[in-house]
């Protein structure tokens, strides 16, 4: 599937990070434009729904788990004890002792709310999120030792683990927020590709590992599609700027401001063009919200078949002069990509432990297919999220396997990893691969 690239599009998020929307979604004669009967109608539905439609809801919807079951403020000790050593460096592991000591007592607590406040909007600081990939990092670092020395018991605490911090952003309502999830997941997948090359891991540890991946997977979707909603909220909160606030963006953007100078962005809102401009706003994310709450791959199909209407949409908002839709709106068919990369790289390294398991009790022999391995190792073969078939698996040689999605391309590329210059749709394959 190919993304959206007609048009430069600018996110909702980045252009909010300019604006501060701590005071969106006022209405008081020229401090704020009132929309019309209809939007306030499906701004009212919107929220009926459950879903935000301020900065204030936004941030109510973050949900704060009681104080014993956070295990936020657990995971910013460790951020803070990280030891700035370079990731190559021999002494790194050692001089991290203490951040993968709290990381590890983190991973134990069911819940995560992390300190920021979504009300501020651009005055909002989220330190927290380099840091969880530089923890999936050092934990990914530390599985790879332990295997080393044979201990496969601490390098798949270390992999459960690594998948419980990336899971802490679960609840976390921004786009860039399940980048750096789907990034962690990342680190600690490839981690775990390597331990288990290293040193086979028994039944005890396997069952937890696969139950690991099973929980992420299961909620990458759903998190994608409240990112989207909060997405869809700061752009209602855009649109309803106080004019007070709108000069401080003006300010801030310089010559470069999207959406025009003050005065011209108060007379536009007082427009039909206005109306116009916010409506279509309201569609793009309705159906995006729909096609992202639909299951793989029809949502992908969907995306890919959304695509020329949305160029259109584009098309039209740009020559009616749309001062918000031309300039604000995200392109989303790579994030609903992203979002189906991972799902399939935790299916297929659920399924990869599957095969691990028949193998203890097979003498280490490998199964024909990975249909052997349901219903006593796998519940059901896991679906390919680009095709719906099971994920494919073939014998290296032996001893060596490798399970695999088709990926991006749609095209079954003979279990071919990711080489490390290829484009997002090339010749190659989503693997977990086993050598020994």
């Amino acid at each position: 599937m190919k993304p959206q690239n007609a048009f430069l599009f600018i996110s909702v998020f980045a252009l909010a990070s300019l604006i501060g929307l701590s005071g969106c979604g006022k209405r008081s004669g020229s401090n704020g434009a009132k929309p019309d009967a209809t939007i306030i109608a499906r701004l009212e539905v919107i929220r009926q729904t459950g879903q935000p439609v301020t900065p204030a809801e936004l941030n109510a919807w973050y949900p704060e788990p009681p104080a014993g079951d956070n295990a936020a403020p657990l995971y910013a000790e460790a951020f803070a004890a990280l030891s700035p050593e370079d990731l190559k460096s021999p002494s790194f592991l050692a001089k991290n002792q203490q951040a993968l000591a709290l990381l590890h007592k983190a991973a134990g607590k069911s819940q995560s709310r992390y300190s920021i406040d979504l009300s501020e909007g651009g005055n909002m600081k989220m330190p927290h999120l380099a840091k969880i990939k530089a923890s999936a990092q050092l934990l990914g670092r530390e599985a790879a030792a332990n295997a080393a020395k044979g201990r496969s018991d601490l390098a798949a605490q270390d992999a459960i683990d690594g998948l419980r911090l990336a899971g802490s952003l679960e609840q976390e309502p921004l786009l860039i927020s399940q980048f750096v999830r789907i990034s962690s997941d990342s680190l600690t997948l490839v981690a775990l590709e390597g331990a288990i090359g290293l040193k086979a891991f028994p039944e005890e540890q396997l069952v937890p590992l696969q139950a690991g991946l099973r929980a992420e997977e299961g909620t990458i979707q759903p998190s994608l599609a409240r990112a989207l909603a909060a997405e869809r909220c700061n752009l209602i909160a855009l649109f309803q700027m106080p004019l007070p606030e709108y000069e401080k963006f003006v300010a801030d953007a310089g010559a470069n401001c999207p959406l025009g100078t003050l005065a011209e962005f108060e007379d536009y809102r007082q427009g039909a063009a206005f109306r116009l401009d916010f409506n279509l706003c309201l569609d793009y994310f309705s159906n995006w919200l729909g096609i992202a709450s639909t299951p793989f791959p029809a949502c992908l199909d969907a995306a890919e078949q959304s695509a020329p209407a949305t160029a259109a949409q584009m098309t039209e908002a740009r020559a009616k002069g749309y001062r918000v839709s031309a300039t604000a709106l995200p392109a989303l068919n790579s994030t609903l990509d992203r979002a189906a990369d991972c799902v399939a790289q935790l299916r297929v390294a659920e399924a990869a432990l599957a095969v691990e398991r028949y193998r203890l009790s097979a003498s280490s022999a490998l199964p024909d297919s990975l249909g052997q391995l349901a219903p006593k190792y796998l519940a059901v073969v896991p679906e390919d999220p680009y095709d719906g078939k099971p994920v494919r698996y073939k014998k290296l040689s032996p001893k060596g396997y490798v399970v695999y999605s088709i990926g991006r391309n749609r095209q079954d590329d003979g279990g071919m990893p990711k080489p490390p210059t290829a484009k997002p749709d090339g010749a190659y394959d989503l693997t977990f691969v086993v050598r020994r």
